[in-house]
């Protein structure tokens, strides 16, 4: 199986993410939205479209990560669903 090389394009964020989540979470961010971009953070957001707004006008375009402030992460299940084709008899 090919191993992905693509680069981690939002590893800051998430790290940055990481390291102040205890502060946002003390400071009353729970449960809203944070837009992150390289280690600036911008919000808190009540709705996610205030905070993407705020992150296009703020850092001049769509490249940031929109991130939900909370306690606890729930897990990610990705899914690879394969599509086979029947040799046709």
């Amino acid at each position: 199986m090919p191993v992905d090389s693509t680069p981690d394009r939002f590893a800051t964020e998430r790290s940055v993410y990481a390291d102040r989540r205890s502060h946002l979470l003390d400071n009353g961010y729970e449960g809203k939205w944070v837009a992150i971009h390289g280690t600036e953070i911008i919000g808190p957001y009540v709705e996610y479209g205030q905070g993407w707004r705020a992150g296009i006008d703020t850092f001049h375009g769509p490249v940031f990560r929109m991130k939900r402030v909370v306690r606890q992460e729930r897990p990610i299940i990705i899914m690879n669903a394969m599509v086979h084709r029947h040799p046709k008899v």
